[in-house]
């Protein structure tokens, strides 16, 4: 058996997939969304956490499958979802969603900078929904709360942490 978990801006989706990849049961479990001004979405990861618990423990009682027949997960979520946590990986605020633009400033003085790491898009555009605008936005907005995050990860990052106990580089 297998477990595979999908994060996404409404709900936590989880399947449960036997070896030929059949998907034998599903469990959706929903958290919310605030938007504080226009522009702005954010989510409080421990909704998230929360939902992932009960989606899991129902489609895990639902199957009536042990826990040790499960022998391999996979989680995906949306990207450019930025936490800010302290030293023992706990949120010190809602994170920042893909879709909050607040950042749109931050957005464009980074495009300006003419930095080599924005070969990576084509030197293109730099969107305010990504990681570095929105972490410049808190720095420069919540300095406080900027000096107190020990860590600064996106969504991915934090479940992964969340499910091993470990936090890797990429």
């Amino acid at each position: 058996m297998f477990l595979s978990v999908d994060f996404g801006t409404e709900s936590v989706r989880a399947g449960l997939l036997d070896t030929r990849g059949t998907l034998l049961r599903t469990a959706i479990r929903q958290y919310p969304t605030c938007y504080p001004r226009n522009g702005w979405a954010e989510q409080d990861p421990r909704d998230w956490w929360e939902a992932f618990l009960q989606a899991v423990r129902t489609l895990v009682d639902e199957a009536a499958v042990p826990r040790e027949r499960i022998r391999a997960a996979a989680f995906d979520t949306t990207c450019s979802t930025v936490t800010f946590l302290d030293e023992r990986f706990q949120p010190l605020r809602n994170a920042l969603i893909w879709m909050d633009v607040r950042s749109s400033r931050q957005a464009e003085r980074v495009a300006a900078s003419g930095s080599p790491a924005l070969k990576y898009t084509g030197f293109g555009n730099v969107s305010a929904g990504w990681m570095v605008p929105k972490v410049l936005w808190v720095k420069e907005n919540e300095p406080g709360l900027y000096e107190r995050a020990a860590h600064i990860c996106e969504f991915q990052d934090w479940v992964t942490r969340m499910v091993t106990g470990r936090m890797r580089a990429a």
